[in-house]
């Protein structure tokens, strides 16, 4: 028996054995998946004032502060920056 041929048997078997008991599936899909949900629905856009390290204040939200183009070389050129102007 090839080591490709021992791989799918074992591969088949392992399947056939999840199916009896989707325990690992379960732990391993649906609840982070519910958790990831969960949390995004839950995200509220509450603006918050932080503090950078030149004495800087920045009031931002989450949504804001993760988008694509806010990195620590633009925060100083970005509209968003509202203590920079």
């Amino acid at each position: 028996m090839t080591a490709l041929a021992r791989t799918r048997t074992a591969t088949t078997m392992a399947f056939r054995d999840q199916l009896r008991r989707p325990l690992v599936l379960i732990l391993i899909v649906v609840i982070p998946a519910y958790i990831i949900t969960r949390s995004i629905a839950e995200t509220l856009a509450t603006p918050r004032r932080i503090g950078l390290p030149d004495g800087v204040f920045v009031t931002t939200t989450i949504g804001t502060s993760t988008a694509p183009g806010w990195s620590a070389s633009s925060w100083r050129s970005s509209p968003r920056c509202l203590a920079c102007s």
